[in-house]
């Protein structure tokens, strides 16, 4: 029997590490590739992203700002001065604290840990609903590369994969904030579904506040997730006609107040400074 779970523990390791290592080189083999490959009397620019470059910019850019600046950052892209606030606090943050390492490292190091973390909750939940391995390991690498590789063969061929977002999480995958904050709604999501599936009300008092913890630092990063959150968590109430209680609506409900007055300072801390107002953290 122990032998059996030792099997079992040794196979869901080996998934977690082989998706997540593959993962990772998806995402980061690019700039690999190009930094061998530069070409004579040219620069390696620091990266060679084949989604969204000029965000990557913008974010690695932002770690320099906490390497010179704090983790109170400006609009660096307007010429006057302006206040500081809290802005991508991830990346002023690791920008603050690994002062002299060259922000890019900074940065694709942070999409390292941000994958693994991605990763390990993907795993971590089919194993709540799927006890085959080969199911676990599929449906992970579904979950993460279903959106398909056409931008392999751009532009000699004109495939949707490759004028969108590369494949389902590619964008989760690149941008270490967004792993953070795709990966917390995730439990967030799931959190909230087991509360509703709980009978023990220690059980759904537990589950509900991992969710709406989960859902907070979602929303620190990205505030319109309490939309999907609402809809998704709100259909669950109110379809779940069978053994619902009150206390699992109350629960919702203290989500979306929670999440809401979240937001509403979110929007304050934007407000501080007129130039970073329609824009997201």
């Amino acid at each position: 029997m122990k032998s059996k779970k030792l099997i079992s523990s040794i196979k869901i390791v080996c998934i977690f590490f082989a998706c997540s290592l593959l993962a990772i080189f998806t995402n980061l083999f690019p700039h690999y590739y190009a930094l061998l490959n530069t070409p004579d009397n040219h620069h390696f620019s620091g990266q060679a992203s084949w989604f969204d470059p000029w965000d990557i910019n913008v974010y690695v850019a932002t770690v320099a700002w906490g390497q010179n600046h704090g983790v109170f950052a400006e609009n660096m892209y307007d010429s006057k001065p302006n206040q500081p606030i809290v802005y991508y606090p991830l990346y002023t943050l690791a920008g603050n604290i690994f002062k002299n390492t060259n922000p890019f490292i900074v940065f694709y190091g942070l999409s390292i840990i941000t994958s693994f973390f991605l990763v390990l909750v993907i795993v971590k939940i089919l194993m709540r609903f799927f006890i085959n391995k080969t199911v676990i390991l599929f449906s992970t690498l579904i979950t993460l590369f279903a959106g398909g590789f056409g931008f392999l063969v751009y532009p000699h061929h004109d495939s949707l994969d490759s004028s969108m977002t590369s494949f389902t999480l590619h964008s989760a995958l690149q941008r270490p904030h967004e792993g953070v904050a795709i990966t917390l709604l995730i439990l967030a999501l799931t959190s909230f579904y087991l509360t509703m599936e709980a009978a023990d009300k220690k059980q759904q008092i537990t589950y509900g506040v991992f969710s709406i913890v989960s859902l907070l630092f979602t929303l620190s990063f990205y505030p319109y997730y309490l939309i999907s959150y609402a809809l998704i968590c709100g259909a669950l109430v109110i379809f779940k006609t069978k053994d619902r209680s009150h206390q699992q609506a109350l629960i919702f409900g203290a989500s979306l107040f929670l999440g809401v007055i979240l937001v509403l300072l979110l929007q304050h801390n934007l407000s501080l400074n007129g130039c970073l107002l329609y824009t997201s953290p």
